[in-house]
């Protein structure tokens, strides 16, 4: 929802179902996303300081910084299959 800026609404309508059916797939989907299985194979944590350290981009800039101040790791060079509107699909293609 909030990676394409669609409302519920917006998914009621491109897949023909309830708000309450839609809202019980997104969570769904979430609750697969933290589940042992999932984030064991695809969350890689660092295991040492030197590989937590944070790119100088984001450290130098004071936009960026105070959102990733307490970043520990990240999900890096997974892909994830997901659904992606027509009109949308040049700005996610090798997205990394």
């Amino acid at each position: 929802l909030a990676r394409t800026g669609d409302s519920s609404c917006n998914l009621q309508e491109r897949f023909q179902r309830s708000g309450d059916t839609i809202s019980k797939a997104i969570h769904e989907v979430l609750n697969m996303l933290v589940a042992k299985p999932f984030y064991v194979k695809y969350v890689k944590l660092p295991t040492t300081p030197n590989e937590s350290a944070m790119p100088s981009e984001i450290t130098d800039n004071s936009k960026l910084y105070p959102f990733f101040k307490d970043v520990f790791g990240a999900i890096d060079s997974s892909h994830i299959d997901m659904f992606v509107p027509d009109e949308a699909l040049p700005c996610y293609r090798n997205w990394k």
